[in-house]
């Protein structure tokens, strides 16, 4: 079960954000067009929102992971750092939350005590995902 909804996803993710990387490396100037395209960067007009809220929403747009983090991820669950117990077919996604995302996302370096693990794993340097991955749990 714990495959079809975590693994496959991934996969899906995966391939996609390779074909991503192999695009962008073909077309260098392909991140600064996509980032017009998208429409992360949102028009300041009272109807949607305060200037508050349109650099939470930038902030969050560049919230991404390379592939190498999440291959690294799943690596470093594979090999039972951080949590000795992933089983692929028992694990849950709140195990995953509770025992791996949420110790590794304590930092000092960030107000608060912490930051989201993509901010971590990027050391804190704005990354515009290609591909959004979430979950639902």
């Amino acid at each position: 079960f714990l495959r079809v909804v975590l693994v496959w996803p991934f996969l899906a993710a995966f391939l996609g954000t390779v074909f991503i990387e192999m695009l962008r490396r073909l077309h260098p100037n392909l991140e600064g067009m996509a980032r017009y395209h998208l429409g992360i960067v949102v028009p300041s007009c009272p109807q949607f929102g305060t200037p508050e809220e349109h650099a939470k929403v930038e902030e969050l747009a560049e919230r991404g992971m390379t592939v190498d983090d999440l291959l690294d991820f799943y690596r470093m669950l594979l090999r039972g750092e951080h949590y000795r117990h992933f089983d692929i077919d028992a694990t849950t996604t709140d195990d995953i939350v509770r025992q791996v995302i949420i110790p590794l996302s304590r930092s000092k370096r960030y107000p608060g005590g912490g930051a989201a693990y993509a901010t971590i794993v990027s050391n804190g340097v704005p990354h515009i995902p290609h591909k959004m991955v979430t979950h639902n749990w």
